[in-house]
């Protein structure tokens, strides 16, 4: 999981960096570090991550011939937004 769509995923689910956290049971830190590339986040930690939002109704996308991306699996999880 790249740091862009760890930020895709928290957009999709309207989610701050303090949300995620709270919910992979992670500092706020760790997350803004990780998101701005100026830090590595172990290997154990992103798949957490992973499965916090797949739980949350996202999961990431891509191999041999699909790009990557986030998608909604489970849409009546996803909060929703107002028509303008």
């Amino acid at each position: 999981m790249a740091p862009e769509l760890c930020r895709a995923a928290r957009g999709v689910l309207g989610w701050s960096q303090g949300d995620l956290a709270k919910h992979a049971r992670l500092n706020r830190v760790t997350i803004a570090g990780y998101e701005g590339g100026s830090d590595q986040m172990t290997l154990g930690n992103r798949l957490l991550i992973q499965l916090v939002f797949k739980e949350a109704g996202v999961e990431f996308t891509g191999g041999d011939d699909e790009l990557p991306g986030v998608r909604v699996i489970k849409p009546e999880l996803i909060k929703k937004y107002p028509q303008d």
